[in-house]
């Protein structure tokens, strides 16, 4: 009976190991980024083309990216390749950004842009954050200074969106498009720079 158990137990560790090596693969492939970089391109262009849309459908179109790109964050948390610090703020980062683009589904954002822009302006910021010290700390990794651009950018955008009174939502679509479509080009730069470096 123990030697049954202990073989069920030795199983399940080569199962979460496995899974682990598959989530750690996926976390160090470039088309991750590139993926997260085209998402952040279309929704920062529906932003744009349609700003004057309800404030419901703009939640909604952020709730769809926060839980989109929260999930590749999470993703992004087994790739071994960055420091235990890195994986645990992507674990982190990724959690908060899923748990708003939760709350964005909810009917009480309709209420008004000021909580919509709560929910924009701390995902950039945390999001910010996480690309800046993920920058610094990777020594040596390819597209390094782009990272750590779009992290300064991510937080410039969320101190915007916190601190500035912004009761257009016209004005709020407008500051998360541009913000959106600027990361999706870094992004998308940065995952072409991350195959060059592994081809190589």
């Amino acid at each position: 009976m123990l030697r049954g158990e202990t073989l069920s137990q030795v199983q399940q560790e080569v199962e979460i190991d496995a899974d682990e090596d598959v989530l750690s693969a996926v976390g160090m492939s470039w088309w991750v980024v590139l993926v997260l970089g085209i998402i952040s391109i279309v929704a920062g262009g529906i932003f744009l083309i349609w700003p004057g849309k309800t404030i419901v459908v703009v939640a909604v179109f952020f709730g769809v990216w926060l839980i989109v790109t929260g999930i590749i964050q999470l993703v992004q948390g087994f790739n071994n390749e960055l420091d235990t610090g890195s994986r645990v703020l992507a674990v982190i980062v990724g959690i908060i950004s899923i748990l708003l683009g939760i709350l964005c589904f909810r009917g009480g954002i309709a209420n008004g842009v000021y909580i919509l822009s709560l929910f924009i302006g701390f995902s950039f910021l945390f999001r910010g954050i996480w690309q800046l010290i993920t920058g610094i700390q990777a020594k040596g990794m390819s597209g390094r200074g782009l990272i750590i651009f779009a992290g300064i950018l991510g937080i410039i955008a969320g101190i915007i969106v916190l601190t500035v009174p912004l009761g257009s939502l016209v004005t709020l679509a407008l500051i998360a498009g541009i913000w959106l479509i600027i990361l999706g080009f870094i992004e998308v730069f940065w995952s072409f720079k991350i195959k060059s470096a592994l081809n190589g």
